[in-house]
């Protein structure tokens, strides 16, 4: 059962990070382990600019909150991109294998730190497994951000597949510019 944070089918009201982080705050004195955010996405030292965003966003989630909870990532790969990655990277997604979405929920499910998964979405990323990218997300039985990098506001029904999911799994959604995010309200 997920922890309900704003409500998914009222696409003009997009839930905000504080709401998420506040809702799955435990103060530091009543819990022993600080709760855990992790971030999937692409990360260097891959060369991409979702990359460098998810590390600037770390690193300034760092300098602000820094003794309130704990972040992790999970690098998003495929069989032709893969990287040695720095001790921050504790998952590897490869979008190409199949059975990495079921042991990456498996993980996050089963590891009670993680309070929080914070996913960085770029259509491209999931493209040869859309479908069970999809079934990835319903798995997931933590709070889910999803940060649309791209938001087209009339998709190939090749990308309704995927972005609709997205929207209705989500506890929180969230787009760059303030054009994605009308168009995400209008879906």
């Amino acid at each position: 059962m997920k922890t309900q944070i704003s409500n998914n089918t009222d696409n003009s009201s997009f839930g905000s990070w504080v709401e998420v982080l506040e809702s799955n705050y435990t103060s530091p004195d009543t819990c022993q382990i600080p709760p855990e955010i992790l971030v999937i996405s692409t990360y260097p030292p891959r060369e991409c600019g979702i990359a460098t965003y998810s590390k600037d966003l770390i690193e300034a989630l760092e300098n602000k909150f820094s003794n309130t909870f704990n972040i992790s990532v999970c690098a998003i790969e495929s069989d032709t991109e893969q990287h040695i990655y720095p001790d921050r990277v504790k998952y590897i997604l490869n979008t190409d294998l199949v059975t990495d979405f079921d042991h990456l929920a498996n993980c996050i499910n089963d590891n009670p730190s993680i309070r929080i998964v914070l996913l960085q979405h770029e259509f491209g990323l999931f493209k040869n497994n859309e479908l069970k990218f999809i079934a990835f997300l319903a798995t997931i039985c933590k709070p889910l951000i999803v940060v649309f990098h791209t938001v087209l506001p009339s998709l190939a029904s090749v990308f309704q597949i995927p972005r609709q999911p997205c929207l209705q799994t989500a506890h929180c959604r969230a787009a760059l510019w303030q054009l994605c995010l009308r168009a995400l309200a209008q879906l």
